[in-house]
């Protein structure tokens, strides 16, 4: 027979997010270098978030700043 116990705490859950989607206002963007994520992983990423946040619309492009390739990502609304 299983025990039911009382008074265990629940643990956190979720992992951290890695892109800061819900902070990011219209006109906001930030840069992720390539050697963070693939180009193909960063465009998957702007996919699902324009899926997953009612409204909020995200366009990435590739990026070089300072020297360094990556991706940047702004929200457009």
């Amino acid at each position: 027979m299983i025990q039911i116990e009382k008074d265990y705490p629940v643990p956190e859950g979720r992992r951290p997010r890695k892109y800061p989607w819900r902070e990011m206002e219209v006109g906001d963007s930030f840069f992720t270098p390539f050697t963070d994520t693939s180009p193909e992983n960063a465009r998957a990423a702007v996919y699902a978030a324009n899926k997953r946040y009612n409204g909020a619309r995200f366009k990435g492009t590739v990026w070089t700043e300072n020297g360094v390739d990556g991706t940047r990502i702004w929200r457009i609304s």
